[in-house]
């Protein structure tokens, strides 16, 4: 087949590679591999990949309609839509977006938790895939900058684990402040710059590019 046939064929996968309610399954992790526990069984989601999936069915689109491939379009754009609805509907914590939903249906990355409250990703991604509304995005980066904000970049995650958790992964075994459980990833530091840009903080974003 041509690139734009398994370009097509990929995201039609990553489509039907979805939960019920429509949120991309976490299976044994994401961009974070170390969330290795919260879906093994194949009904855990992760919210940040519904975002990211999101933001590439948008970027299709002025492709799309350069091969005059409306049929897709107007497939693409109900499933886009339905990733801003679940995810509006679901994920919103109140100050943030949950991070993930486990097996049993819990959440991950929400302020019940007393440890991993917060995640950079779906902050950043609510924001670059344009599926959080300017008041949520406006408040989920303001708690970035709150909780994840340190002197050289931005926390993957916050307070980092300190107790294992086995439904979690990974990220629960590493020593605190190392690798996932709360390090600073320049990958995802990289992000916040242009999330902030984009929701029209350019300079805070370059104060966090600074930093880094």
């Amino acid at each position: 087949g041509t690139v734009y046939e398994h370009l097509k064929r990929a995201i039609d996968f990553c489509l039907k590679s979805v939960s019920k309610r429509g949120i991309p399954k976490i299976m044994n992790g994401d961009w974070n591999d170390t969330l290795d526990k919260v879906g093994p069984e194949g009904k855990g989601e992760t919210v940040w990949g519904a975002f990211f999936l999101a933001h590439v069915i948008k970027k299709t689109f002025e492709l799309l309609r350069y091969k005059n491939d409306t049929k897709t379009i107007k497939a693409w754009q109900k499933e886009f839509d339905k990733l801003r609805e679940v995810t509006n509907k679901v994920a919103w914590d109140g100050e943030w977006y949950i991070r993930a939903f486990k097996d049993d249906g819990s959440p991950l990355g929400t302020s019940k938790s007393s440890q991993g409250k917060i995640f950079i990703n779906s902050q950043t991604w609510s924001v670059i895939s344009g599926c959080a509304p300017k008041e949520r995005g406006d408040r989920a980066l303001a708690s970035v900058k709150k909780y994840l904000a340190k002197g050289n970049g931005i926390q993957i995650c916050y307070p980092s684990y300190r107790k294992v958790e086995e439904n979690v992964g990974l990220i629960s075994r590493c020593v605190p402040g190392k690798k996932e459980n709360g390090a600073i990833f320049n990958h995802a530091s990289s992000w916040f710059v242009l999330a902030s840009i984009i929701n029209g903080d350019a300079d805070f974003a370059y104060d966090i590019y600074s930093r880094m």
